[in-house]
């Protein structure tokens, strides 16, 4: 069953969302001191949804029959978006928090359209706002580094038994039999439905968190998002080129804020040495990944890189020698020892502004066609709502239009008047019956 088919099956679940007498299963989300949330499904619907949801409620390890199933690492409000989405309702944001929270519990679950979902929200937010553009950002880096694609790792889960039940027996039909059988093998489908795209949409999003970062270089330098940012991703949006700050000194300076935060997150003293570390080195510092040193004229790097406890004794006199050039105040050229470690030509490199280059990210659910989802077969008919659509009606042809045309030159004298042959038909019809 294609992706398609899968989400028309999805949408048709829409009625039994708010029918909580044939619910046959419990959860409760969220911390247990007084904020955890009560929700309830049907586990015939979490099956079609996520193969860790069907290990959950039908695997040998599944809860007993009347037994509330707890999770207590997931915001209540996001697995209610989670539920939402697994009963054909689109899922409701309100804040960037929430959508970050729902992307935590799609990637967990195993749902690429929900990950969808939350990545067309939060693109909407991050073209506007760097600061959300770089919450965003470090909230993604974990799931683009996924080269895998992760299964359940929960046994699996054996065939469905008939079940007695009311919401059971509201879920029985051919075509629900026949999505249950394909969702089957514990939740290990093929590539075109449940793993597709896993991770996908947030590549995208990342991808368009570094185009406006790049947009707005310098307000990014001032943000205190940017001090929350892990080594990974710090260096992954100031090592680029297309970061064009204005002044390599207000990013150096802003490395350096992120370094003391850095020690006060590790618990230890602020020393030279230990903001060094921070950044795992000088080999690190002197690479061009941090700032580009070389960029500043022998004034400005005196005036600032100079006095950081950043860079050593050492590495300020090779530099500062490197800016002034071979000039007689310069005496002890000579006596400096060469540093291998240090990256000149990247140093020495220029950044340079580009034009935004955002990646499109559309949800595909509600309602739809497959284009940029993971069913991208132009022969898969793709579920549409049941009123009729414009786009959907054939466009007339030539021979059609022609016809259409000599109608309309046609004088009216000569067109055929409806109401008139319908009061000869009907003079017909009485001198009939009165004959």
């Amino acid at each position: 069953m294609g992706e398609c088919e899968l989400r028309a099956e999805r949408l048709s679940f829409q009625c039994l969302f708010q029918q909580e007498r044939s619910k046959d299963v419990e959860f409760e989300v969220g911390p247990p001191e007084g904020q955890a949330w009560r929700l309830t499904a049907h586990r015939r619907v979490l099956a079609a949804c996520s193969p860790v949801l069907r290990a959950m409620v039908f695997g040998p390890l599944a809860h007993k029959r009347g037994s509330t199933i707890e999770i207590r690492d997931i915001e209540p409000r996001a697995f209610d978006c989670l539920l939402r989405y697994a009963y054909g309702h689109p899922p409701q944001f309100q804040t960037l928090s929430t959508a970050l929270s729902t992307l935590h519990v799609a990637h967990k679950y195993l749902c690429p359209g929900l990950e969808w979902e939350c990545a067309a929200f939060l693109n909407e937010q991050v073209q506007t706002r760097p600061d959300c553009a770089l919450e965003v950002f470090q909230a993604t880096s974990f799931y683009c580094q996924m080269k895998e694609v992760l299964e359940p790792t929960a046994p699996p889960a054996e065939d469905l038994e008939a079940d007695e039940t009311e919401g059971s027996r509201l879920m029985d039909s051919p075509r629900r039999r026949s999505l249950m059988a394909t969702a089957g093998d514990g939740g290990r489908r093929s590539n075109s439905d449940w793993n597709v795209a896993m991770g996908e949409a947030s590549t995208r999003l990342r991808h368009n968190c570094l185009q406006t970062i790049d947009q707005h270089a310098n307000d990014v330098l001032a943000l205190e998002q940017l001090e929350d940012l892990d080594l990974e991703s710090l260096l992954a949006v100031i090592s680029r080129d297309s970061f064009a700050v204005t002044s390599e000194v207000s990013l150096f300076n802003a490395v350096e804020r992120w370094a003391e935060c850095e020690c006060k997150r590790r618990k230890l003293p602020h020393a030279a040495e230990h903001l060094q570390e921070a950044f795992g080195g000088s080999a690190v510092i002197c690479s061009g990944k941090v700032a580009r040193l070389l960029l500043l004229s022998p004034q400005e790097f005196a005036e600032g890189p100079v006095r950081s406890p950043l860079l050593t004794a050492e590495e300020q006199k090779t530099m500062l020698v490197r800016l002034v050039g071979n000039n007689p105040w310069t005496q002890d050229a000579a006596v400096l020892k060469p540093l291998d470690y240090i990256e000149w030509e990247q140093l020495a490199r220029p950044r340079v502004p580009c034009s935004p280059n955002y990646l499109p990210i559309k949800t595909h659910q509600y309602p739809g066609s497959c284009e940029g989802s993971p069913c991208k077969s132009s022969k898969s008919k793709c579920w549409r709502w049941w009123w009729p659509c414009r786009r959907n009606k054939q466009k007339p042809t030539k021979e059609a239009k022609k016809k259409r045309q000599q109608q309309d030159k046609q004088p009216k004298s000569e067109k055929p008047i409806c109401c008139s042959k319908t009061c000869d038909y009907f003079i017909i019809l009485i001198a009939c019956l009165f004959d």
